[in-house]
């Protein structure tokens, strides 16, 4: 926002709704450092993570999955996948620079299924860089997401440094949810990106860093045991902390507490 006004108007609205709350809901820790930065009490805050709906979202086999059949995708191929909005947080040169340093193995593809104001940016500035490996493709209906998200080899999530926190990707517990491992360049020391690592779920690199990400993509290229071993672990964790049975159960406890 341009301007002062509004910010602060905002800022002390947002303040009275915390103080006049008896429990605030982070959706994952990162957020919750946050909040505790503008004073809100720890022991207001309670931390329960966007969840997906396993009746709709799971992972789809290669034989039957529609979005590859659509697009016409080889299964020999390692593809890695960024699937969302591309707006302010997208860091699209971190996205660029992995795709050009491995733009030497035939393949590896990468593809951007997308939409935003920096959509037909990002695509310019491939061409300007003479990428060929970037598919880039249409946001798919809801439908489809599963079948997105499994068709991936990994995802790819590059956002700028200090995004985590005040955002965090939706599509984590989905993409986890369909057995894909996820690639993070986010900032190195927050609560996200250590998750993906200690769950052993994905790597994760900090913000900027492409060519620490290409290393990791080159990794499990490599290494199809890892990838799907990763992969199993990804579903196994994300029904344990994603799923909607723990999302609603966890909620219905903080209802309960609040007005004992």
């Amino acid at each position: 926002m341009k301007g002062r006004m509004l910010p602060a108007l905002f800022a002390k609205l947002q303040r009275v709704a915390y103080s006049m709350s008896r429990k605030v809901i982070a959706i994952n820790e990162d957020m919750k450092v946050k909040l505790e930065e503008q004073n809100v009490p720890s022991d207001k805050i309670e931390v329960i993570v966007n969840w997906f709906d396993g009746d709709s979202v799971r992972r789809i086999r290669w034989d039957q999955n529609r979005f590859v059949q659509q697009q016409g995708m080889e299964q020999g191929a390692f593809y890695v996948q960024y699937a969302g909005t591309v707006g302010y947080v997208f860091d699209y040169e971190t996205f660029l620079g992995a795709a050009r340093l491995l733009s030497d193995c035939p393949d590896i593809r990468f593809q951007l299924i997308a939409a935003g104001a920096m959509f037909d940016q990002i695509r310019e500035k491939a061409d300007e860089m003479g990428l060929t490996n970037i598919d880039f493709l249409p946001l798919q209906p809801l439908e489809l997401v599963a079948d997105v998200y499994s068709a991936a080899s990994v995802c790819f999530i590059p956002l700028k440094r200090g995004i985590i926190g005040n955002s965090v990707p939706s599509k984590a517990g989905l993409v986890m949810a369909c057995g894909t491992p996820t690639i993070n360049a986010v900032d190195e020391s927050s609560y996200y990106s250590k998750e993906f690592m200690v769950n052993e779920v994905g790597y994760s690199v900090d913000s900027g860093d492409y060519a620490g990400a290409a290393e990791y993509i080159m990794r499990l290229h490599d290494d199809p045991d890892e990838l799907r071993r990763m992969g199993d672990n990804a579903v196994r964790y994300c029904s344990e902390r994603y799923s909607k049975e723990h999302g609603t159960s966890r909620y219905i406890e903080v209802l309960e507490e609040s007005i004992a």
